[in-house]
């Protein structure tokens, strides 16, 4: 839900206003960057709907949740965000512009002069060579990256959206790292009812011995 909502801030109107985002998360053991989850529209005639329909939309926290709700329902890809993310693989041991991100911590405007740097199954897959990758860190760590473009609108890139991307994603990264810590703790809590459910049980059952 979280990493929904992050690119829900990516892609919104209100928000950073980009057409399309991928979030894809480190995987330390096999050392790449695995997609997690995509927000993007099926066609531009979906984009453009959709984005008509935020318009008359004033956001605040109380409506929060219902613009969320929208692109969870609509701003999509045939419904299948999580599985379609999944394809998406980039090795962090191959000399690319994934890597160079990861490794300085660094946003950065693909265009066609870093076409060689871009691995061609990620070309094969997202259709352009014109995005935005900016790492999200948390604690000075990368935990991952998120790629952001205009495709539809053809808008320009600027350096001041990939600031202001680069800067979200800086809370998005501390946001996500919470989420994990609290999911562990959760896990854990689990672990411990359940331990503590088994010794009842034993506990009663040497009772009856006794």
């Amino acid at each position: 839900k979280i990493l929904h909502v992050i690119l829900t801030c990516v892609t919104a109107g209100y928000g950073l206003g980009f057409n399309r985002a991928l979030l894809l998360l480190v995987e330390e053991k096999e050392n790449l960057l695995e997609g997690k989850i995509i927000v993007a529209p099926s066609s531009k005639e979906e984009a453009y709907q959709i984005w008509m329909n935020l318009a008359n939309l004033d956001v605040t926290s109380d409506n929060l949740n219902e613009i969320v709700n929208i692109y969870e329902n609509k701003f999509k890809t045939d419904g299948k965000r999580t599985d379609i993310a999944k394809q998406v693989k980039i090795e962090l041991k191959e000399d690319n512009v994934f890597l160079y991100c990861v490794n300085n911590k660094k946003a950065i405007i693909c265009d066609s002069k870093y076409r060689e740097k871009i691995p061609p199954s990620f070309l094969q897959f997202w259709g352009t060579d014109y995005f935005a990758i900016t790492p999200l860190i948390a604690r000075n760590k990368v935990l991952g990256v998120i790629i952001a473009d205009n495709f539809f609108n053809n808008k320009a890139i600027t350096n001041e959206s990939l600031d202001l991307l680069s800067s979200f994603a800086y809370h998005a990264g501390l946001a996500i790292e919470n989420a994990t810590l609290y999911e562990k703790i959760e896990n854990r809590a689990e672990e411990l009812q359940r331990t503590n459910e088994r010794l009842k049980e034993v506990q009663e059952i040497l009772m009856r011995a006794e």
